[in-house]
Formats: structure tokens, C-alpha cells, sequence
């Protein structure tokens, strides 16, 4: 009777453990498929949002600062500048989206010592915010320099041009050179920080949309511009 009963007892263990590995093994499957599906969407989304075929054969032309001129008004030296390809098909879409874009322009300014060295009289930046009005069928294109409200374009075309350019920009008052020998340098990185929910984290084809241009340095003679 009792080998009986412990015969019934290993059966009924053993049946139990049966059906745990395959509890197990189920939720393991089911697991397994969801990760895959998963996996597969993002593959979805990388695949509808990163650039395709619309830039062809060639590879998008690197972000550049093409042009930096310093011109000296009655009172203070003013910058101008243009950045060119700063923009890409991928980051237009993003716009178009509601993913807005800043650029920060940063500058310096140096000037030259009788020792044949250069000095650094100031380090500031300027940022250009783009972003779209959904609602109003507008661009939006602020900057934290001169302007009291944004400007809005009908065209993403006409916002780039306003986003890429520095008109004038107060850098340094003429009192404050002593010197005549000066350069300035600039350079032009897009924000990260601006990208919504650390979307450039989440999904790596925003790190397509990450650049820092390279120093653009212009030198130049204050006496030729009016000061002796």
C-alpha cells in the first residue's frame, strides 16, 4: 500500500513539474515573439524616417561656415555669416513633424598682443531656433539676439535661409580695442538637448541630425575701418 501511494505521490510531482517547463517554455515562446515584433517596428520606423534614395548616390555635403565678415559701425564690431548644407531631407521631415531644430553660433574673438601672441578678448554664442506652427501652416525662425518675436515664412525654404544667416551681430564694442590686429573664429553646432523625449537615444538615426562645424577664422585690421 505504501509503494502504491508514493508511486501516485512521484506521479502526480512529476506531472506538476511537466506542466511548470511548459508554463515555462510558453512564456518564454511568447516573450521571445514579442522582442521580435518589437524589434521589427523599430526596424519599421528606422526604415520610413532615415534617409533613403531621395539623396541619391552621393553622400549629403558636410555642414560649413562659408562665409564670416567683421564690419565696425560708429560705436561696436558687428558679425556676418552665412552656414551652408545645414540641413538635411531627414531633418526637414522632422520639421515638418513638429521636431523643432537650434543652432548655436558660437564665437570669439581675439586680439593681437606686441608680443606676437593673441589674447582672447570675448567667448559668446547666439542660437537660432526653427520650428513649425502646425495650425497656422507657418515656420517660426527666433533668435536670442536682436528680435523681440519670432518670424514666420510661408516656406521651409525662406526659414532655413533666415536660420543659417548672422546679420549683424553685436560682438564687442570699439572701446574696448586697444589694438589694431584682431581675428574672430566661429563655428555652428545643432542643439541636441532640442530633440523631444531624448528621441536621439531612443532611436539612432537622430545622430544623422548631430553636427559641429569646423572653426571658420577671418583676421583682420581695425584701422581699416576707420579707427587710427
Amino acid at each position: 500500500m505504501f509503494f502504491r501511494i508514493f508511486v501516485t505521490s512521484t506521479q502526480v510531482v512529476t506531472r506538476h513539474c511537466t506542466s511548470a517547463s511548459r508554463f515555462l517554455r510558453y512564456g518564454r515562446n511568447v516573450l521571445t515573439g514579442t522582442l521580435c515584433a518589437l524589434c521589427s517596428g523599430l526596424l519599421i520606423v528606422w526604415s520610413s524616417m532615415a534617409p533613403g534614395p531621395a539623396y541619391g548616390a552621393h553622400q549629403p555635403k558636410k555642414p560649413e561656415i562659408s562665409e564670416l565678415e567683421i564690419m565696425a559701425t560708429a560705436d561696436a564690431l558687428r558679425v556676418f555669416a552665412t552656414l551652408t548644407n545645414g540641413f538635411t531631407d531627414t531633418m526637414r521631415q522632422g520639421i515638418k513633424n513638429g521636431i523643432p531644430v537650434t543652432f548655436t553660433f558660437h564665437l570669439e574673438c581675439e586680439q593681437l598682443t606686441p608680443s606676437g601672441a593673441y589674447t582672447k578678448l570675448i567667448a559668446t554664442s547666439a542660437t537660432h531656433r526653427l520650428s513649425y506652427d502646425s495650425l497656422k501652416g507657418l515656420y517660426l525662425v527666433e533668435k536670442n539676439t536682436h528680435q523681440s518675436s519670432p518670424e514666420s515664412f510661408s516656406s521651409l525654404d525662406a526659414a532655413e535661409k533666415e536660420m543659417s544667416q548672422v546679420n549683424g551681430l553685436y560682438l564687442l564694442p570699439l572701446s574696448d580695442l586697444n589694438g589694431t590686429t584682431f581675428k574672430v573664429r566661429m563655428k555652428v553646432e545643432l542643439v541636441k538637448k532640442t530633440l523631444p523625449l531624448k528621441l536621439h537615444i531612443i532611436l539612432p538615426f537622430f545622430a544623422l541630425w548631430d553636427f559641429e562645424t569646423s572653426w571658420k577664422t577671418t583676421q583682420f585690421q581695425l584701422k581699416s575701418y576707420g579707427k587710427q
